[in-house]
């Protein structure tokens, strides 16, 4: 910044000051206590909607502008939530009423600024196992949604970045579990003697949040994600089927079919052209759930989920196209709720290759435990999707009378994504659940595509749209019966 705006040495010690004196804005009481408190080791647990995201992008134009000749990075788990930061570090300067000169802004890029002094703020994604930061050294690392980042992350990449420069790392973060680097590093913040410093806030803290708002805020939310998302607390839950942390080790932002090995620092990707594939199905009734396929290859990558909206016609002519795309070993489909007929029927299509599968409560159990084992095991990656996340999370269980395990979604979620997942890892030669050759390669993708379109009294489904990459699978209309 120039000259006649700032004053380095009162600045530097006071954070707040600078919000107010050069941003224009007076931060809450809170969001002071914690940008000025003098710790190098910050951790804000946030309940929705306090300015944890804003107060992160002050943090950084605060240690930019006041010290020169360092590089401010941030951070988050995904693209979109560290896009959403650079905007929001943009929309801060934009609406000062300072020109990027009087900033002393040299260059602004996408994903960086650099200004005049020779300081930058960078802000990239983690990366799936932080590789798009790795070999930063960064005086200030400030991490959004860290409860969402992986433990190695933290530990292997970002930990390292700050020892030669000393530097401070500061956690923001809604609650995600009680487990992780973020939790632990909260929980240690109410040690006396420690490095961390920890600032917990409440929706309802927000001067500028109403009681009315707090209340529209809990609607449609169960008693845990209210305790976690408006009320800022960590909630332990022991129904829960599959662990926050599992769920997150399993997560993988850039799946893609026929890796065996993912690159990571100390070792080189592995790939094979032609993986064998194989499809779990969970096929809608007419008017209740959703139909989901989902695909993955032999060495669990799940690189293709597709919803749909669709009757068990439609559901079997899409199975079919895409079996001739992808020339499947074992399609494993749920016949719970729609009977032996339309299995029966797509068998004939297809082959035997087509089993049926009925979840009772036992063989759910098994089905799913077969899933959680390859989780374990590091041997199942899926997709980086909010609604696999979430309907993952949702999958509780409870004991029957005769020891079994009931696995169910909660309340008014749904499992049709963690059922079409687990009946394809079923299909897997070693799962026990069937398996037989051929294959290809991709992208991940999760997609809700076509729609139902009626011309003449007749309903037909078109699956995908002109600006769909794969001609093979792009235009192809069904006739409803």
């Amino acid at each position: 910044m120039s000259d006649d705006l700032t004053d380095y040495e009162y600045l530097q010690n006071n954070p707040s000051a600078f919000v107010e004196n050069i941003i224009g804005i007076e931060p809450f009481g809170y969001q002071k206590q914690f940008m000025d408190h003098d710790s190098d080791r910050k951790v804000f647990v946030a309940g929705r909607q306090v300015g944890k995201s804003r107060t992160a992008s002050w943090m950084a134009l605060h240690y930019a502008v006041t010290h020169p000749d360092s590089l401010v990075l941030v951070t988050a788990d995904a693209l979109r939530q560290s896009s959403e930061l650079f905007s929001q570090l943009q929309s801060e300067i934009n609406n000062s009423g300072l020109a990027d000169e009087q900033w002393g802004i040299e260059r602004s890029t996408q994903t960086e600024i650099e200004f005049a002094h020779n300081s930058r703020i960078k802000v990239v994604p983690t990366g799936r196992n932080g590789n798009k930061i790795r070999g930063f050294t960064a005086d200030l690392i400030i991490i959004d949604e860290a409860a969402f980042v992986a433990n190695s992350i933290f530990e292997e990449v970002i930990e390292p970045m700050t020892l030669v420069s000393k530097g401070t790392i500061v956690l923001t973060s809604t609650p995600y579990g009680a487990s992780g680097y973020f939790y632990e590093k909260a929980q240690k913040a109410e040690i006396a003697d420690t490095d961390w410093h920890k600032m917990q806030v409440a929706s309802s803290d927000n001067p500028l949040i109403e009681t009315s708002d707090i209340e529209r805020l809990k609607r449609g939310k169960t008693r845990n994600q209210i305790k976690q998302e408006v009320e800022g607390e960590f909630i332990p839950t022991g129904d829960q089927f599959f662990p926050n942390p599992l769920i997150k080790k399993t997560t993988n932002d850039d799946v893609r079919r026929g890796v065996i090995q993912y690159a990571s620092a100390n070792r080189s990707e592995k790939t094979d052209p032609n993986p064998r594939t194989y499809m779990g199905a969970d096929l809608g009734a007419e008017g209740t759930d959703e139909t989901v396929l989902t695909m993955l290859d032999e060495y669990g990558n799940v690189f293709s989920i597709e919803r749909h909206n669709i009757g068990v016609y439609e559901a079997r002519k899409r199975i079919q196209q895409l079996d001739n795309h992808y020339g499947f070993e074992g399609i494993n489909v749920d016949r719970t709720g729609i009977g032996e007929g339309p299995v029966a029927e797509l068998q004939q299509k297809v082959g035997n290759k087509v089993t049926p599968v009925y979840l009772s409560t036992q063989k759910k159990q098994s089905v799913y435990q077969t899933m959680k084992s390859r989780m374990e095991s590091g041997m199942l990656d899926l997709p980086a999707n909010k609604d696999i996340r979430l309907q993952l999370e949702k999958l509780g269980y409870s004991k029957t009378k005769t020891g079994n395990l009931s696995i169910h979604a909660k309340g008014s979620f749904h499992d049709d994504i963690p059922d079409s997942i687990a009946l394809g890892v079923w299909a897997l030669p070693d799962a026990g659940g069937g398996g037989r050759s051929a294959g290809a390669g991709g992208m991940t993708q999760i997609k809700t595509i076509g729609g139902l379109q009626e011309s003449d009294g007749t309903t037909r489904y078109q699956f995908g749209s002109d600006g769909d990459d794969d001609d093979e699978l792009r235009r192809f209309n069904i006739k409803s019966n």
